[in-house]
């Protein structure tokens, strides 16, 4: 969970020069599945601008599957943060035009000794 990682796929017809141009920047990647034709990988998230520079290189195409990692949540949280301010301000404006409008009426003392 403290690990940030992200999960791609990875297209192509040259998968050998892109593993092997992987190995030669010293990105540490774990290949979870392999086919002929493409390559699911597991890399961190510190070494994604290096996957991304390799996969323009190697012509091969990837598909982000998975983020994993504090990053992530945190993004997360605070999206869910600053729409649910956004939403509190909202109601506390809504209820405030119909709680809030008080209207004290005067009345004399006098009045309301004789109804008792």
């Amino acid at each position: 969970m403290l690990t940030n990682y992200v999960v791609l796929k990875v297209e192509g017809g040259n998968l050998n020069k892109f593993l092997n141009m992987l190995v030669f920047n010293k990105v540490l990647l774990a290949v979870k599945k392999r086919e002929p034709d493409s390559l699911i990988i597991m890399i961190r998230l510190s070494n994604f601008r290096k996957v991304v520079n390799i996969t323009k290189k190697s012509k091969s195409r990837f598909h982000v599957l998975e983020k994993r990692g504090i990053y992530f949540l945190l993004r997360e949280v605070t999206i869910f943060k600053l729409i649910s301010i956004v939403f509190s301000v909202f109601l506390l404006f809504l209820f405030n035009l119909f709680i809030f409008d008080i209207k004290i009426n005067p009345q004399n003392d006098d009045s309301l000794v004789r109804k008792k």
